[in-house]
């Protein structure tokens, strides 16, 4: 197939590919140069699919950066909110070490779960036309003395390793270092 748009014959690029066979130095040095036009073939059909996503991103940036603002603003009445909750919490919790349970036991109110999360202010997933959006209770990690944390959880530094090599380093303890090798193609 002839792409006009890319000025392209692919099926003449797949014709030469099927009928490649290397058995000797030319033929490798022939197929290194039908690889470069492959190549050079396939960057076209990228820039031009880069220009034309440019101009959609271009196009639909305005309309993006809107809603990334209405995204914030609900966000932040969200949070508003859970603040407001907390403070909840926090009174329930008062309530129950005064020996009273704030906010009651009946249908709606508010209530604290066996764990001490309060149930009942925001459902943990609210399912709309547009899809669903759901709570997720997040952990975070903070290493406070990595002396102490068991060698199963710690990553090595590869950056360090490879620049390690690079200048030459050929054993270090418990790395295995190995050489493969590729092809790199560059056109204009």
């Amino acid at each position: 197939m002839y792409n006009l748009e890319h000025n392209i014959d692919i099926e003449l690029l797949r014709a030469k590919v099927n009928g490649l066979s290397i058995s000797s130095d030319m033929d490798n040095i022939e197929a290194h140069k039908l690889l470069t036009e492959i190549h050079a073939a396939l960057k076209n059909v990228e820039h031009t699919r880069d220009e034309k996503i440019e101009d959609i991103k271009a196009e639909a940036a305005p309309d993006i950066h809107d809603l990334r603002e209405l995204k914030k603003l609900v966000k932040s009445k969200m949070d508003e909110y859970r603040q407001l909750a907390q403070a909840k919490i926090a009174e329930i919790k008062a309530g129950i070490a005064a020996g009273t349970m704030a906010g009651g036991t009946e249908p709606g109110s508010t209530y604290l779960d066996e764990q001490g999360r309060i149930v009942g202010l925001v459902p943990d997933s609210i399912r709309t036309e547009s899809g669903t959006s759901s709570r997720r209770r997040l952990k975070q990690v903070k290493v406070i003395d990595f002396s102490a944390v068991p060698d199963a959880y710690k990553k090595p530094d590869m950056k360090a390793i490879r620049a390690a090599l690079a200048k030459g380093v050929l054993q270090i303890p418990g790395v295995e270092a190995t050489e493969s090798e590729t092809i790199q193609i560059r056109t204009p």
